[in-house]
C-alpha cells in the first residue's frame, strides 16, 4: 500500500509520507518491508440495477504500544487505496481492529480529516512521540543514532475527494476490548457520510458482563474483542 507506482497525484500527504519514509531507514523497514499487507477491499453491485456500487474494506492495524504514528500511516494509506477502488465516485463501508482510541492520531484522521505534525509532540497525545526511538528488533533505537538530516513531519490530511466518514454506531462504544488492566474502544465501523444512515446496532456488553470473569477472553466471550454490528 506505500508503492510509489500506486500515488495518487492530487494525494500530497501520500507524497509527503513517501519522502519521509525516504528519508527515514528504520521507519522504511518497518512500515515497507516487515508489515505486510494490511487491508482487504471489495466492490459490491446490486443486484437489481447492477449499477450502484459500494466498496467495503476491513483492516487489522499493527500494534505495538510505541508505534502510534505506523497506524496513522498505516490508516491513511488503507484510505488512500479505497479511493483508488472506488473511482472516486462510490461510498465506502471501512471496519476493523485499528487499535487505535478515539482520541489517538489516527481517529483524528477519520474524524477530523487530518493530524498536525504537532499531534504528539506538543500535546499529550503520542502519535509522533516515538518516531525515532521505535525499531523493530529492539526495545528503541538511540536517540543520539537519529540522523541529523530528519525531514520536517508532514500534515496528513485527507483530500476533500474522499468521503466523510461517521460510525455505524452513533454513540461510540465504551470498550470494545476489555483485558485486564486495560480496556478501549479500538475497533470501528465507518461509513460514508449521507450514503449511508445508521439505523440499529447490536447491544454492547455491560462492564458486568465483562468482568464476570475477570475479562476478555473468557467462557461466555471468546475473543478479547467484542463483535460490532450495525444495520444500515
Amino acid at each position: 500500500l506505500f508503492g510509489k507506482d500506486d500515488c495518487l497525484d492530487d494525494w500530497k500527504s501520500m507524497q509527503e509520507i513517501h519522502v519521509l519514509l525516504d528519508r527515514l531507514p528504520e521507519l522504511n523497514t518497518i512500515v515497507r518491508e516487515k508489515l505486510g499487507h494490511m487491508l482487504q477491499t471489495v466492490t459490491l453491485t446490486h443486484r437489481e440495477d447492477g449499477q450502484q456500487k459500494v466498496v467495503v474494506g476491513n483492516t487489522h492495524l499493527f500494534f505495538h504500544p510505541m508505534a502510534s504514528h505506523i497506524r496513522l500511516l498505516q490508516l491513511f494509506a488503507c484510505f488512500h487505496r479505497m479511493q483508488v477502488e472506488r473511482q472516486g465516485m462510490y461510498p465506502v463501508i471501512f471496519c476493523g481492529d485499528l487499535n487505535s482510541s478515539p482520541s489517538s492520531g489516527a481517529a483524528r484522521l477519520f474524524f477530523d480529516r487530518e493530524v498536525a505534525p504537532t499531534c504528539g509532540v506538543t500535546d499529550k497525545g503520542t502519535t509522533w512521540k516515538h518516531l525515532h526511538t521505535f525499531a523493530w528488533d529492539r526495545a528503541y533505537t538511540d536517540p543520539s543514532t537519529v540522523p541529523t538530516d530528519v525531514p520536517e513531519l508532514p500534515t496528513i490530511r485527507l483530500e476533500e475527494s474522499f468521503p466523510i466518514l461517521c460510525s455505524g454506531y452513533p454513540q461510540l462504544p465504551i470498550y470494545t476490548h476489555y483485558i485486564q488492566n486495560f480496556a478501549a474502544t479500538l475497533d470501528y465501523i465507518l461509513v460514508s457520510h449521507g450514503a449511508f444512515r445508521p439505523v440499529a446496532s447490536a447491544a454492547m456488553p455491560s462492564e458486568e458482563v465483562l468482568t464476570e470473569h475477570v475479562a476478555m477472553p473468557s467462557e461466555v466471550l471468546p475473543s478479547d474483542h467484542v463483535c460490532l454490528v450495525c444495520d444500515l
